[in-house]
């Protein structure tokens, strides 16, 4: 726990010299996915949001008797607020890590890590 408490301490002065930026929100379209995605792979590409992957159970929870199913498609929320749904993306997976990286080709979501249904790296 040490680890964590180390680096969140020495960011504290850098968030208390921040105090005057206004945070902005709107609320975004919903996924269209009806049941949602958990775990999935989301990050800023250019001026769009990537969704990619994630798992669910869309007949059911498992508790109910339903099975859960892992996803390798991408949703891409474009700047007027329409989704756009691309199949196969991935291989299917979810939990992992996402990162946004900007590099001189253009911007990239980085996907690293996560499972299926047989096995988490």
């Amino acid at each position: 726990m040490r680890a964590l408490v180390l680096p969140l301490a020495l960011l504290a002065p850098t968030f208390a010299q921040e105090d005057d930026r206004v945070l902005d929100w709107s609320e975004l379209a919903p996924l269209p996915d009806p049941v949602g995605r958990a775990g999935v792979f989301a990050g800023r590409c250019g001026d769009s949001l990537v969704v990619i992957g994630g798992a669910n159970f869309p007949e059911g929870r498992d508790w109910d008797g339903g099975s859960k199913v892992w996803h390798g498609d991408a949703f891409v929320l474009a700047p007027d607020g329409t989704w756009s749904t691309h199949a196969d993306v991935l291989p299917p997976r979810a939990y992992g890590v996402s990162l946004t990286w900007s590099s001189p080709a253009g911007p990239a979501l980085v996907a690293l890590g996560g499972g299926d249904r047989v096995a988490h790296t």
